[in-house]
């Protein structure tokens, strides 16, 4: 099982000196449900009573815990268990890959009535495993890849209409606004089809929690990437192992990338998960009383994929 567990005040800064593979105490931690309500998710804040209190302690050191004893003999008897499983040759083989065509037209779309009518759904909440290299991305600048929440132009949930766990994550963060990650990669298969003229993409949304596990970095303030060149570098550096040159093409060549320039480009290929999912856009125009039902445009987003290095 894993936990995403944030961070702030003094822990954040103490957990800096933590490095991975150590064992840790975490105290007073606030387990909730994330703002999508689907997954545990825990906060640690800053004690209002003792703010320079560290409640992020590492145990590498001390065996003598019964804890950590208990801990390390869990572990070994799993890991046991799974290296017997791989000498049975029982282990669970690796998904195969869908290409992008096989993704657009996937035909759990396509159903019958039960007077036989043959309809198809707008989308099928589905996940893919695709080996994909990105060839575009939006927005255009690395400093808008960052939105604000609290902003209606870009997050139109109402209060009232928020999750317990959104409004509780509100309620911890008064005072402060709240920022997401969110951009769009364009995406193409990593081996083109034999016979196919034109390669197939799609465009992928990155957001919230996928963005952060993508990146590996915590969503920050927009203006933040525009004045700390240091936040900024991190982005930047991140991204550059996912799409290599292409920020620099996109800069020298403007917005809009020909296949010329495309081909250019050094971004390695890469296995994701891709979600599909469909979001409400309102009724057809024209449609009245009972027929105004909201019509659904299918949306594809990158889900549980980190970028290593």
């Amino acid at each position: 099982m894993t936990l995403q567990v944030k961070l702030w005040g003094p822990h954040a800064t103490a957990f800096d000196k933590i490095g991975e593979g150590e064992i840790v105490e975490l105290k007073n931690v606030h387990i909730k449900m994330d703002r999508s309500g689907t997954h545990l998710e825990g906060a640690l804040h800053e004690d209002r009573h003792y703010p320079h209190r560290v409640n992020v302690v590492s145990m590498q050191n001390k065996y003598r815990d019964p804890r950590v004893y208990e801990l390390e003999r869990r572990k070994e008897t799993h890991m046991m268990a799974v290296r017997s499983r791989e000498q049975r040759g029982m282990v669970k083989q690796s998904r195969k890959t869908t290409r992008l065509a096989d993704i657009e037209n996937n035909e759990r779309r396509l159903y019958k009535t039960p007077s036989g009518v043959e309809c198809e759904l707008p989308f099928v909440n589905a996940m893919y495993k695709s080996r994909v290299r990105v060839v575009d991305f939006w927005p255009e600048n690395l400093e808008d890849f960052s939105k604000s929440l609290d902003n209606p132009e870009f997050n139109d949930v109402h209060e009232e209409d928020q999750t317990q766990s959104s409004t509780t994550y509100t309620a911890l963060s008064t005072g402060t606004q709240r920022w997401e990650w969110h951009f769009c990669l364009l995406v193409e298969d990593a081996k083109h089809p034999p016979g196919a003229k034109s390669p197939v993409r799609i465009p992928l949304l990155v957001f919230d929690k996928d963005a952060e596990c993508l990146l590996c970095l915590d969503a920050t303030d927009c203006n933040s990437l525009r004045k700390d060149e240091r936040t900024l570098n991190q982005l930047r550096e991140k991204l550059f192992i996912l799409w290599g040159n292409l920020h620099e093409l996109k800069s020298r060549e403007g917005d809009l990338l020909d296949e010329a320039v495309i081909s250019q480009h050094s971004s390695k290929a890469f296995d994701c998960c891709i979600k599909e999912t469909g979001a409400a856009t309102g009724p057809e125009p024209g449609m009245v009383g009972a027929e105004m039902e909201p019509s659904y445009q299918r949306i594809y987003h990158i889900h549980g994929t980190t970028i290593r290095g």
